[in-house]
């Protein structure tokens, strides 16, 4: 982008950047909204991972708007609205005064997602939990802190890392894909590898907050309990969350940009 473009030109790309964000949040708020509901449930001990997600996935086939208007699945819109937003911005910031993108995207996307989503976190911790609605512990907020931090980093900041050393492996025939098969297939599975790290940050801030006052061993055997299903089905949540909801992003905001005068 040349330096000398209009201030009010980078403002309609800003316009377009939101506008894209908007639209991916609420195309996979809804599904998402089912898989955390689930996921917070099974964590604290009210019901089991699967039978939740059925019921929840049941209720959002007979009742989509309705689902789409409730509380829940407002909160997963403005995670993700505050997310995608915070990339998009920054990045068009960024390429408007001419720097790399890479570590302020990271810092602007944790920021929108950190913000709400520990916001969310609690709110979700307070209705489907199985105590009495209360403070969140510090610890649970430094769990959730950690967990953002690593899981924008692997979903905005590793793509763009990744993808030259892919197009180099499809340049020189060792990768049999496009490059445009390439990008997408790092945007699509870099949020999926994100979980094996991430899910064990989410499990014990909730785990701390259901049982502050239990000890270690109380929170690792829950991690044990609980691992291997909610990392599965957490992979299966930041498909349409991130991956699906990225590409929907990043797409629309290219043909915005595009329309308004090259990306």
């Amino acid at each position: 982008m040349a330096d000398a473009e209009p201030f009010a030109t980078v403002l309609t790309r800003l316009a377009g950047d939101v506008v894209a964000s908007v639209a991916a949040s609420i195309s996979v708020s809804p599904v998402v909204t089912s898989m955390d509901r689930a996921i917070t449930k099974n964590a604290a001990g009210a019901q089991g991972l699967w039978a939740a997600l059925g019921d929840g996935l049941k209720d959002l086939a007979k009742n989509p708007w309705k689902n789409l208007r409730s509380t829940p699945t407002r909160w997963l819109v403005l995670v993700y609205t505050a997310t995608y937003s915070g990339a998009n911005c920054t990045a068009t910031l960024c390429q408007w005064v001419g720097i790399s993108p890479t570590l302020p995207v990271l810092a602007g996307s944790t920021v929108g997602n950190m913000t709400t989503g520990i916001a969310k976190d609690r709110a979700f911790a307070r209705m489907y939990g199985v105590v009495a609605p209360k403070a969140m512990p510090v610890l649970s907020y430094g769990l959730f802190f950690s967990r953002d931090v690593l899981a924008m980093a692997f979903i905005f900041s590793l793509p763009p890392i990744v993808a030259p050393r892919i197009k180099a492996a499809v340049d020189d025939g060792t990768l049999p894909l496009t490059a445009a098969q390439a990008n997408l297939a790092t945007r699509l599975t870099t949020p999926v590898i994100s979980q094996l790290f991430t899910t064990p940050l989410h499990l014990l801030g909730l785990s701390v907050y259901n049982a502050s006052d239990a000890g270690i061993s109380h929170h690792v055997q829950m991690l044990r309990d609980t691992y291997p299903n909610t990392v599965a089905l957490r992979m299966l949540r930041i498909i349409p969350a991130f991956s699906v909801g990225g590409v929907v992003n990043a797409n629309l905001r290219a043909e915005w940009h595009q329309r308004v005068g090259g990306a």
